[in-house]
């Protein structure tokens, strides 16, 4: 019995008296009182004082149809719209060029407001993508070609700062685009230059060399006709000297007769008088002997003429004919062309073709010709200035708002914050005060 009244008074004494812990509360009040109002009164002073968060936001859409036709009139580009597009993205977010926007901007001293936190400040820029199914890339640009735009962000407490960031940061995106997509350009019509001067030379040097070949055959073949011709004109003239000697000494025979017989004079008129039907021809055989019929006076001078005589070419009609050949023949049409030709080959065809006239002047070979006009056509492909193609639509520029914040939400969390904290103390205070019942 005594056991159990012991256990029924330490049960009474381990039970919460709630009515104790409401006077020590009330006991407390004006400590819980205080401690929530000051905790309450700095959250509001902390929340007031706050700078306003800023955030920038600007609205882009594909390239228009002309810019993408201007690209693609880069010689070597086959662009679409989405591709271009991609490409700025990629650039939009390229950490190099956010820093080198933040760097060149000026952007540490903006208005004075030091913004020292680089990194911080660029990691807020925000790429919002529309709603797409990112294995499906096409789905997303017919659903952003259809009602959609990229929406790009940055927020921060310098209002000023961020916008032109943005702004700044779109900009150099889209030239950077742009210039990559040259600079490509750039690389394949250099390659291709290259190609085509080598190909250029190889056609030069092959024509040079067919041409060359055609001189050589030409000459050889004309060489051997000019000996044969000579060789033709040297037996004639043997003949013709043969022929005079025999002519000669026939002549000196019949000389000899007519001085025998006393035939000093020609018969000439005498054959004439009589009418006669002998046919007499002048260095033909006649029916005649030649000695009754020209006389000693005549022979002799026929023998003076003879034995006087230089040059018997002029009375060989064949050496006049081979003579005239023989003329031609060095001075041939054909091969005096092909040197012409030749100069015009070394000459005409350097590589230093600046435009189309220099084009027309040119060697006139066709393969060299149509690479020499594909080369203008791909220096002419090369743009320098690049200002009026875009990568992209700038459906609107950086615009600002203000970033809400719910001041009454946190003052009432930081009142019975401090309230619940303020009670939770006075209790484990009161805890920890000993028992003035418990003996010393």
């Amino acid at each position: 019995m005594v056991q159990r009244n012991q256990e029924v008074h330490n049960h009474q004494k381990d039970a919460i008296d709630l009515r104790e812990l409401f006077n020590v509360l009330v006991a407390r009040k004006f400590l819980i009182a205080g401690l929530t109002t000051f905790i309450t009164v700095v959250a509001i002073l902390n929340v007031y004082s706050q700078v306003p968060s800023y955030k920038a936001s600007s609205s882009i859409t594909l390239p228009s149809q002309s810019s993408l036709t201007e690209i693609n009139d880069l010689m070597f580009l086959n662009e679409t719209k989405e591709s271009v597009f991609n490409n700025f993205i990629a650039q939009l977010l390229s950490l190099k060029l956010q820093r080198n926007v933040y760097e060149s901007g000026n952007f540490l001293t903006e208005n004075n407001l030091m913004i020292e936190d680089r990194d911080g400040f660029i990691s807020s820029v925000n790429v919002i993508l529309p709603d797409y199914n990112k294995r499906d890339m096409k789905i997303y640009f017919d659903k952003m070609l259809e009602w959609d735009q990229l929406i790009v962000t940055i927020s921060g407490i310098n209002a000023k700062a961020i916008s032109e960031y943005l702004n700044l940061l779109i900009t150099n995106a889209n030239l950077e685009t742009i210039s990559e997509l040259n600079e490509i350009n750039k690389l394949m019509v250099s390659n291709r230059l290259d190609e085509i001067n080598r190909k250029r030379e190889i056609l030069i040097e092959q024509s040079k060399l067919n041409h060359l070949l055609k001189i050589s055959s030409l000459t050889e073949k004309l060489n051997l006709r000019e000996n044969e011709i000579n060789v033709e004109i040297e037996n004639f003239r043997i003949k013709a000297a043969s022929d005079r000697k025999n002519l000669l000494t026939k002549l000196n025979e019949d000389l000899q007769l007519a001085q025998t017989l006393g035939i000093k004079d020609n018969n000439f008129n005498f054959f004439s008088q009589q009418e006669s039907e002998v046919s007499i021809t002048v260095g033909v055989e006649t029916k005649i002997p030649e000695w009754y019929f020209y006389g000693e006076i005549a022979l002799l001078k026929r023998i003076e003429l003879l034995e006087n005589r230089k040059n018997n070419d002029a009375f060989t009609p064949e050496i006049a004919s081979l003579e005239l050949e023989l003329s031609q023949v060095k001075n041939n049409a054909e091969l005096t062309y092909l040197k012409s030709k030749q100069n015009n080959l070394n000459e005409g065809c350097s590589p230093l073709v600046a435009n189309e006239n220099e084009l027309k002047k040119g060697c006139n070979l066709d393969g060299v010709n149509n690479l020499d006009l594909e080369k203008l056509k791909l220096k002419s492909s090369i743009i320098d200035n690049l200002d009026d193609i875009n990568a992209i639509n700038i459906a609107s520029s950086a615009s600002l708002q203000v970033i809400p914040t719910n001041k009454r939400r946190f003052v009432l969390l930081s009142f019975f914050g401090s309230f619940m904290m303020s009670i939770f103390l006075v209790l484990v205070m009161n805890a920890l005060k000993p028992d003035e019942n418990t003996p010393a």
